[in-house]
């Protein structure tokens, strides 16, 4: 299982988006999170050797994806039924969010039709991980990982 927001597992935040300007916040932000990190490494990497790619996260909406695509932005797609959970995979979404009780279906399909997206699920605390092994997700969120 994938976890992102623990402390001891580095990963990339998931910048929360409501409007296709966030989403353009949320790339210059992670932006100038990357270039930070380069500029106090020991060793001195060119800025083209950051990845600069976001993962950008919202509610399933049709123009926010089309915002995200054209900048190359890794979508992390919150779903609130079937038809979603599968336009955002077909749309090819890093992450399909959904809420722990559609977690079990989400997984059943992601399995059926050999999705490339993570079906994952926000917890509170680490405490969750055992609720979502038994559903099956790929990927545990902790809040901390999100920036609104």
């Amino acid at each position: 299982m994938i976890i992102i927001g623990d402390e001891l597992i580095k990963f990339d935040p998931i910048y929360m988006a409501n409007s296709t300007e966030k989403i353009d916040e949320a790339i210059i932000a992670h932006a100038k999170k990357e270039q930070t990190k380069v500029a106090h490494s020991p060793i001195n990497l060119p800025l083209s050797g950051t990845r600069l790619e976001a993962i950008v996260g919202f509610k399933f909406n049709k123009a926010l994806i089309k915002k995200a695509q054209s900048v190359g932005a890794r979508m992390a797609i919150f779903c609130a039924d079937i038809k979603e959970i599968l336009l955002a995979n077909a749309l090819k979404a890093s992450l399909i969010i959904v809420p722990l009780s559609q977690a079990k279906e989400a997984v059943r399909l992601a399995e059926y039709y050999l999705f490339d997206a993570k079906i994952a699920c926000v917890i509170d605390s680490l405490d969750g991980l055992s609720e979502l092994a038994e559903a099956g997700v790929d990927a545990a969120i902790l809040k901390n990982a999100i920036i609104n």
